[in-house]
């Protein structure tokens, strides 16, 4: 009887078989379409598979989350794919994307919300020793915890007029009739 061997988890998938062994199958990874606006969400779908496809070190995990990545997308974490680092590639890539697609959207809305970005500025022009990074993750925090502006649209319905007389017009048939009943209601028309 021909012994099953173990897979060490770097094999990208399909079947492999050793001289004399059992052929075993694997399920490969599946790796989901890259979300740029909920990059959290797409490092914890791809963590996902690794289990089912038994990949456990970390080099494989890097490589198979940078193969996913569109150009431009790459290009925010170009540091860390052209010169990883020695240990950790995964972890440090995952941090770095996260970590800068989410200053990015943050700046984002900072232009959206020009009332916020003043006060992120009044508080990052006194940061002259703080080095870039530190004031990148500065301003993030103090856009999560500065209240933002929110517009509502107003728009003129034509038929609220309508409505509201309509309304006027049944409160007073309901006093009209309340008081022939002789009921005090004390209904207003507004």
């Amino acid at each position: 009887m021909a012994e099953k061997k173990q897979d060490d988890g770097d094999r990208s998938g399909g079947d492999y078989e050793a001289k004399g062994e059992t052929t075993i199958n694997r399920i490969s990874v599946r790796v989901p379409p890259f979300y740029p606006t909920r990059p959290s969400l797409w490092f914890a779908s791809l963590e996902s598979q690794f289990p089912l496809a038994k990949i456990t070190q970390n080099e494989t995990k890097y490589h198979y989350a940078i193969s996913q990545l569109e150009a431009s997308y790459g290009n925010i974490a170009e540091n860390v794919i052209m010169a990883p680092p020695a240990a950790d590639k995964y972890q440090r890539f995952k941090t770095e994307l996260i970590k800068r697609l989410t200053a990015s959207r943050a700046a984002g809305q900072a232009v959206a919300e020009p009332r916020r970005v003043g006060s992120v500025q009044t508080i990052i022009a006194y940061q002259s020793k703080s080095t870039l990074e530190e004031i990148s993750e500065l301003a993030d925090q103090i856009m999560d915890v500065t209240p933002s502006q929110q517009i509502t649209a107003v728009s003129t319905n034509p038929g609220a007029t309508s409505e509201s007389n309509q309304i006027a017009a049944l409160t007073r048939q309901v006093q009209a009739l309340a008081a022939k009943l002789g009921l005090g209601l004390g209904l207003s028309v507004q």
